[in-house]
């Protein structure tokens, strides 16, 4: 499996959480509030921030700061041009947001 996949993987499991999914902003905290997705007080994510949470949370800061192959990927597989649409769309749900990382895996 590669670490790519990997990613993907945690992505997904973090959007399927209870409460783990978001909209219109990266993540957020128990009370709702916009956070970084790299803040421990971060529970929710929408798909871009729990893609790049995975990054962080396998990879590090490091991964972060140098995440360029990761994010073309993301647009290839996932459609990264859509997601964020598509995450914050009228309909969407955690299910479909979490189906489009099952597509790509």
């Amino acid at each position: 499996m590669t670490q790519f996949v990997t990613i993907l993987e945690l992505a997904r499991e973090i959007i399927l959480r209870q409460g783990g999914w978001t909209q219109g902003a990266l993540a957020r905290t128990k009370k709702g509030r916009p956070v970084s997705f790299m803040a421990k007080s971060a529970v929710s994510f929408c798909a871009r921030g729990a893609f790049y949470r995975a990054i962080y949370d396998t990879e590090g800061s490091g991964g972060i700061s140098d995440m360029s192959w990761e994010e073309e990927e993301f647009a290839r597989l996932v459609g990264s041009d859509m997601m964020v649409p598509f995450n914050d769309s009228k309909g969407a749900t955690a299910e479909l947001v979490a189906a489009r990382f099952g597509m790509a895996i």
